[in-house]
């Protein structure tokens, strides 16, 4: 896939895939809130992002000129490579921790799908995928420790979600990825979900008819009264989307039936 400039706001639709830029002209990206350029000349590539101030952004720009934006040279990095580029859209390089805007209660012996959306990285390759230039989130996000004392847990991601439980009403952005969860609650007290640990980095990515991304579907399955969770992904989106396409690899192989840490309150 081929991407062409444009001075237009485009809604939604693809955003990365081959970069078909000239020697001596840059082509810049705006898009949630990461503003990013690229620039060709006869023996570099020139790379420069920040992140944009205005929050997220639902419309995404592509502009193809002459030089790189004022406002990026700070922020300019050299790079030594003849070859052709291309920019792929790639989950997180932690789990990210989702907090609902209100807690979720899931009684014993019931179960329910809900669907996170996760900010997206842009991984700047060369065009056979053998190098990785830059690789950048296109939203900030801050650090969350996620376990049950500082002794014991991980580094991830803060984020917040609605966890909406259908899947028409869920918000489409080109900068984030949906997840669908399938959570089983078979012990015998009510899960209160206030904190989801989402594994992204054990999850593939897919594009569907539409562009829109999504990520492996899952499955957690809580048998115990703990923080813990059976996990099974289902090498592939959810069954109603239709037309996917696997464009990139989980970050970290794993096993079916992995125990994780899924849930957590807010002040663990």
């Amino acid at each position: 896939m081929t991407l062409e400039a444009t001075q237009a706001p485009v809604k939604n639709g693809i955003w990365w895939g081959e970069v078909t830029i000239k020697p001596g002209t840059t082509t810049c990206w705006e898009l949630g809130a990461m503003q990013f350029a690229l620039q060709r000349l006869d023996l570099e590539w020139r790379i420069a992002c920040k992140h944009r101030e205005g929050g997220e952004q639902s419309d995404w720009h592509m502009i193809e000129q002459e030089a790189l934006p004022t406002d990026l040279e700070e922020a300019i990095e050299r790079y030594i490579c003849k070859k052709s580029l291309c920019i792929l859209p790639l989950l997180a390089d932690r789990a990210v921790v989702s907090r609902p805007a209100n807690p979720l209660t899931l009684f014993p012996g019931e179960e329910v799908r809900i669907y996170v959306s996760t900010p997206l990285w842009a991984s700047i390759q060369t065009k056979d995928k053998k190098l990785v230039l830059k690789e950048f989130p296109l939203l900030p996000l801050s650090d969350t420790w996620f376990g049950p004392s500082t002794q014991e847990g991980e580094l991830c991601y803060a984020t917040r979600t609605h966890a909406r439980l259908a899947l028409d009403v869920i918000p489409r952005h080109s900068y984030r990825a949906t997840s669908e969860l399938l959570l089983k609650n078979r012990a015998e007290k009510a899960l209160v979900l206030e904190r989801l640990n989402l594994p992204v980095t054990y999850l593939g990515l897919h594009k569907d008819s539409r562009g829109e991304l999504w990520t492996d579907a899952i499955e957690l399955i809580r048998e115990e009264d703990s923080d813990t969770a059976e996990l099974k992904i289902k090498q592939g989106p959810p069954t109603a989307v239709k037309g996917a396409t696997r464009i990139a690899e989980p970050r970290k192989k794993t096993q079916d039936g992995l125990l994780v840490r899924a849930f957590g309150s807010l002040f663990s």
